[in-house]
């Protein structure tokens, strides 16, 4: 009984491991594209606006709170102290 249960257990972490390595050559591939169409000449500035944009929006909407009545405010210290603890510190300073 418990040496199935470990195996299945193996089983399910062997195929989140295999799902998170997909993803992750996923990921490489478009990083080394984006690579290569820079060290080609190509202007890539139209992309990263993209991402910059799809990042600030995402932020931005993960501090979107609802109050009872269904009504929509934005949490200004926590959107704040996101921004200045993982992206000023990070990337700007």
């Amino acid at each position: 009984m418990l040496k199935r249960k470990l195996k299945e257990e193996t089983s399910v972490f062997v195929k989140n491991v295999l799902k998170y390595d997909d993803v992750m050559n996923v990921q490489r591939e478009e990083i080394y594209s984006q690579r290569k169409q820079v060290l080609d000449g190509m202007d890539l500035s139209s992309v990263i606006s993209n991402y910059i944009d799809w990042v600030a929006r995402a932020t931005v909407e993960t501090y979107h709170e609802s109050d009872e009545k269904g009504k929509l405010t934005l949490n200004i210290e926590a959107l704040s102290n996101e921004i200045v603890s993982n992206i000023w510190n990070k990337y700007v300073r």
